[in-house]
C-alpha cells in the first residue's frame, strides 16, 4: 500500500515532499485536477486527511475515511457518509498519531 500525498499550492507541494521523504512507500503526484483526485480516491482502500475537500470527497464517494480535525469542530464540519468514516480530534484538540493509526487500521480491517 502506498501513501499518496496530493497538493494544490506550492506550499502544500513542498510540505508533501517533506512528508514523502519520511514516509516509506509514499508518492507525491503531479498537480491533479479534481477529476483526477476523484478517480484516485475512488480506488483507495482508505483516505486519511484533515478537514479538507479531499476527506469530504472520500466520504461522498463512500470510500473509508479518517478525518482529522485540529481547527474546526467535527460536529459542525465532520464527514458524514453511509460508508465507513471516523472523525477524530476537535478545535484546538488534534488527535494523537496513535489514534489516527488505530482508526485507520480498524477501517482497513473492515
Amino acid at each position: 500500500m502506498a501513501c499518496i500525498l496530493p497538493w494544490g499550492s506550492d506550499a502544500e507541494h513542498e510540505h508533501s515532499q517533506r512528508l514523502s521523504r519520511q514516509i516509506a512507500s509514499s508518492v507525491v503526484p503531479p498537480r491533479l485536477t479534481i477529476n483526477e483526485i476523484s478517480a484516485l480516491i475512488s480506488v483507495a482502500r482508505v483516505v486519511v486527511g484533515v478537514d479538507t475537500g479531499i476527506a469530504h470527497l472520500a466520504a461522498a464517494l463512500n470510500v473509508p475515511v479518517v478525518a482529522i480535525f485540529c481547527a474546526s469542530d467535527p460536529a459542525l464540519t465532520g464527514v458524514y457518509t453511509s460508508g465507513p468514516a471516523v472523525n477524530l480530534g476537535n478545535r484546538n484538540a488534534p488527535p494523537s498519531t496513535a489514534e489516527v493509526i488505530a482508526a485507520t487500521e480498524r477501517l482497513l480491517a473492515t
